[in-house]
Order: C-alpha cells, then sequence, then structure tokens
C-alpha cells in the first residue's frame, strides 16, 4: 500500500499524482456545489460556495465578508505539520520564486497551475504543492470537498494598480458541513 506524499517530503510530479477516483470519461463529475451548501471551521468562519464552486467567507473574528476565492481545496494536516501550515501561510502573497499553488497532475506527468474551479477538469489529481523554480517540491492531495478534519486552502487571482497578483489563506480544521437538501417529489 502507498503512503500519500508527506507536505515535507520532496518528491517528482510522476509520484504525486493521487489515485484516481472521480472522473470517469463521458460521465459528468459532481462537483462541491452540487452537493454542499457551506462548511464551518473550528474558528467559526463560514465559507459558502455559489452556483459555480467559488467561496465566500464569513470571517467570524472580525464579521467581515471576504473576497470571493478562485478555488478552495481540502488537505489532511497533522500535528506534525502545523509549522509547515503556517510557513504555506506565509506564502500565500509570495511573488518569488517559492510559492504554494493548487495544481492539477496531467496524464503527461506535468502540472497544470490551477487558479480558478472552473479549470479543474481532474478532481482527483489536485495537489496543493510547493512549487520553486516552477517544479513541484513538496505535495499533499487535495480534495474539492470539505470533510470534517481537513484544512481548507483558498486562493484567488485578482487585479490591483495594473498587476495581478494572487492571495493564498489556509484556513482552520473544517468541524462542520451543511449539506444541499434536495425536495422529495
Amino acid at each position: 500500500m502507498s503512503q500519500s506524499p508527506q507536505i515535507n517530503e520532496e518528491i517528482p510530479v510522476s509520484h504525486a499524482v493521487p489515485q484516481l477516483e472521480n472522473t470517469i470519461e463521458g460521465e459528468a463529475v459532481v462537483m462541491p456545489q452540487d452537493t454542499v451548501e457551506s462548511f464551518m471551521t473550528s474558528k467559526g468562519s463560514v465559507y459558502t460556495y455559489d452556483s459555480e464552486g467559488h467561496t465566500t467567507r464569513l470571517k467570524a473574528a472580525t464579521g467581515e465578508l471576504q473576497p470571493e476565492q478562485g478555488i478552495t481545496v481540502f488537505v489532511e494536516a497533522g500535528v506534525k505539520d502545523v509549522p509547515r501550515v503556517a510557513a504555506a501561510y506565509l506564502l500565500r502573497s509570495s511573488t518569488n520564486n517559492t510559492r504554494i499553488e493548487v495544481v492539477e497532475t496531467q496524464e503527461d506527468e506535468t502540472i497544470k497551475i490551477i487558479n480558478d474551479v472552473t479549470e479543474v477538469s481532474s478532481p482527483d489529481r489536485l495537489l496543493v504543492a510547493t512549487l520553486s523554480d516552477g517544479k513541484v517540491v513538496k505535495s499533499r492531495p487535495a480534495s474539492l470537498f470539505p470533510v470534517i478534519g481537513t484544512y481548507p486552502f483558498d486562493s484567488r487571482t485578482f487585479e490591483e494598480d495594473g498587476e495581478v497578483k494572487t492571495e493564498r489563506h489556509i484556513g482552520h480544521r473544517v468541524t462542520s458541513i451543511q449539506h444541499k437538501t434536495t425536495d422529495a417529489k
């Protein structure tokens, strides 16, 4: 049985590809906005999905509604990962050669940086990865779906003063999930 890559391991992209589970050729892929309304974190922040799968966060500490995020994914992190998660958070607005990104591995073992959930073609191939000079040096499998106990990682790309910027954020542990209800007919 193969172990998941650890956030502090250097791994080649070919070994970072999680097992395919969700994508079946010719079938529609279920996205989080299809089944999840919102989720809450351990600090009380509430993330809500829109119809395209983007999230907005009501920050509990300030009561402020944060800007819409291009993509939100979920990663597992253990106690030993807390310093690394904090370090990743410091890279959230990095524009230098080392940064944290949501990436999708491709069949040819290359990666595609994902800036928006609508760019995802294979949800089962998502990673949160540390890139250095365009190469994956650390990664962790990521899911589009919230799971209690995982941590949300979200990012958005925006223009400010004529410059394109990316903002990244690692949230607190997911503690509850509000699923959509369907009306019985």
